[in-house]
């Protein structure tokens, strides 16, 4: 089986990238009879380690203006090129214009979630435009799709009209090897970072979506009856002003901590050091940083809405994230109920292990099976 794989992600720090990385990283070996090229920039190539079933096509990052020309002259000549059976892109939006003409050829396209489409205020408006018109283009070009939740795939048959049989359902993963750091771990990542002793934790994009000022008036209702103060981690994404201006007004700001990007070879002693995981967001395709968390036995708080439910199941704390007072209310439970935290970490543990990169890359090479056995 021939396949060419969008590999642009890879290198970067989002969960599209992470996910870009595993199938290249895991699906070349999963098989003797797969050949599989992965597109990749300078910066992602050393993200892989040489493989006799994977090669690797470099392209180099132009400017932004002309990336899109760039990369999808590439896809178009390394198609030519190798014939692939099944051309994969993982992040949501295809390399290309228009349908390929060579019918031999597959081109799946997987979608992580349609948040611009479903709440375009989330996001700049120029960017909310831009992916509007890339989602209905790389729709046009893609045979069949994926999906990481059944909730996403219900935002594509809604959103966009897609019919479900062209959809498969591919959830997520962590690292086989994600868990609990020791005690000197979280000590260094606390000193590295300037965290409190004890802390709830946001970890991911500051972004509106993500829910964040609800947690800072969350925590404010209740800081006065708990002695962990709340952390904020991760990198600057878009529309921040209003999340550091409620930080800010809180009358426990300086209880608030924001340490910025966490390298993510930090990331599980930032998880495993935090009493709970704070994560009500509005929307995710997905969501892997509550997984995360519980692989590395922390107790997580998370939303009740779009695919956490089907990701956390019974084993996180779930609340209307359009509610401030249902937010405190169990952010106080979880401070005040040492048995139910515990509860939460051993059932968050045998969570995580039924999502992992391994399975993952699996499942989607058996679609890449089945949608050739179908064609």
């Amino acid at each position: 089986m021939k396949v060419l794989l969008d590999g642009l992600q890879i290198g970067n720090r989002s969960g599209t990238g992470a996910y870009a990385h595993a199938l290249a990283r895991e699906i070349p070996d999963l098989a003797d009879q797969i050949d599989m090229t992965v597109v990749v920039t300078e910066d992602g190539k050393n993200a892989l380690e040489p493989s006799r079933n994977r090669h690797l096509e470099i392209t180099k990052n132009v400017g932004r203006g002309r990336q899109f020309n760039k990369h999808a002259a590439t896809y178009l000549k390394t198609i030519k090129r190798d014939e692939p059976q099944i051309v994969h892109f993982p992040a949501t939006f295809a390399m290309l214009r228009k349908p390929i003409s060579r019918p031999e050829t597959i081109v799946i396209l997987t979608i992580h979630d349609l948040a611009f489409l479903r709440n375009p205020k989330w996001f700049r408006l120029e960017r909310a435009r831009y992916y509007r018109s890339k989602i209905r283009q790389s729709i046009r070009v893609a045979h069949q799709l994926i999906a990481d939740s059944e909730a996403t795939a219900a935002d594509m048959i809604e959103l966009l009209g897609i019919e479900r049989n062209k959809i498969h359902v591919v959830p997520l993963g962590v690292p086989a090897d994600l868990a609990r750091t020791e005690e000197n771990a979280h000590r260094s990542a606390q000193k590295k970072y300037s965290l409190p002793e004890k802390y709830f934790l946001y970890l991911g994009t500051i972004e509106p979506r993500k829910n964040i000022e609800s947690i800072i008036n969350a925590y404010s209702h209740i800081a006065d009856k708990t002695d962990w103060d709340l952390v904020i981690a991760g990198r600057d994404g878009w529309k921040t002003k209003s999340i550091y201006r409620a930080a800010k007004k809180s009358p426990v700001r300086d209880r608030i901590h924001f340490p910025g990007f966490v390298d993510s070879n930090d990331m599980p002693a930032i998880l495993s050091g935090a009493e709970v995981f704070v994560w009500p967001s509005l929307m995710e395709g997905f969501g892997l940083p509550p997984l995360e968390a519980m692989a590395c036995g922390t107790p997580v708080l998370t939303s009740n809405l779009s695919s956490l439910p089907e990701v956390v199941g019974d084993a996180a704390v779930k609340v209307d994230p359009y509610s401030i007072s249902d937010i405190s209310k169990y952010m106080l439970m979880l401070y005040e109920d040492e048995s139910l935290r515990k509860r939460l970490i051993a059932s968050g543990l045998n969570r995580a292990r039924l999502f992992h990169w391994q399975q993952c890359a699996q499942k989607t090479y058996s679609v890449y099976q089945q949608i050739l056995r179908d064609a």
